[in-house]
């Protein structure tokens, strides 16, 4: 399996068949949770990469986001990047605080 960066996934039949599992699951309408752990520079990413290629072989619609320095300290920064290609803008609400037009 070859991963988007072009990386080779060996010896991660385990990992691959769980995430298989999971997404069989999702696409039967069943919702669940797989958490990818361990040390730095194991494959984590590339894992990631292959799960998302995976589900949309399996005809799922794929979200991904990732943070940002800069959004440390605004809460749910990483979740509206995620959200934000399939939000509606007439459900999103008006800005407020120092966002707000004519604030600061």
């Amino acid at each position: 399996m070859v991963g988007e960066a072009g990386e080779r996934l060996l010896e991660r039949g385990a990992e691959l068949g769980a995430l298989d599992e999971a997404i069989a699951a999702a696409a039967a309408g069943d919702g669940g949770l797989v958490v990818i752990e361990g040390a730095p520079g194991i494959g984590k990413t590339v894992l990631l990469a292959a799960a998302r290629e995976r589900a949309r072989a399996a005809g799922l619609e794929v979200l991904a986001a990732r943070g940002a320095v800069l959004e440390r300290e605004y809460p749910f920064g990483v979740a509206r990047r995620l959200l934000e290609p399939v939000m509606d803008p007439a459900d999103e609400p008006p800005l407020a605080g120092p966002f707000a037009a004519g604030d600061g």
